[in-house]
């Protein structure tokens, strides 16, 4: 569209010019000094324009290619974190438990918010964890009692966030 209308805009200088030069009675010298001060200025104004909308177009392709590399990079870092919490159990009532549950729900907050904010790859993070994120949630839905040192029942301690994610996830799974 951009590089039509530039075009367009080079013609339509290009043929004025002509028109002038045919039917003008003027010297040779006004001419020239027409040229000088109309054709070159617009066209230059022109060649400008294109520059500027070719650098816009060339940042919008770079910002897509750096919003997809950042969203696959950190990927190995939140496996890492799915990694440790596989052999945690999360309604275990033994004291040393409250760091695994709350390292759970620190995952599957921050597993949201990247998917909400779009800030992680989304089929990726379907295909990693969406086994472990439906069971943990599943897990806290059925948890009535207390979690001892977080004072919340596991229905108290799951998010919005965490709800969308779980539908979004349970309704991949039945596809």
């Amino acid at each position: 569209m951009i590089k039509k209308g530039l075009y367009i805009g080079v013609i339509v200088l290009l043929f004025i010019t002509c028109l002038l030069l045919i039917f003008s009675k003027t010297s040779t010298n006004q001419i020239v000094d027409l040229l000088n001060k109309i054709l070159f200025p617009s066209l230059a104004l022109l060649l400008s324009v294109g520059a500027i909308f070719l650098s816009i177009n060339a940042n919008k392709k770079n910002t897509k290619l750096n919003r997809k590399i950042f969203q696959k990079s950190h990927i190995f870092d939140l496996y890492m974190q799915w990694s440790k919490s596989k052999n945690m159990n999360l309604v275990d009532k033994s004291d040393n438990n409250v760091a695994n549950t709350a390292h759970i729900i620190n995952i599957m907050d921050l597993t949201a918010i990247l998917l909400q904010h779009k800030l992680m790859d989304k089929e990726l993070v379907f295909q990693l964890f969406s086994e472990n994120f439906i069971e943990n949630y599943e897990k806290l839905k059925v948890n009535k009692n207390k979690i001892p040192g977080l004072f919340k029942t596991g229905p108290e301690l799951i998010s919005k966030e965490f709800t969308l994610v779980y539908k979004n996830f349970k309704n991949k799974n039945r596809k």
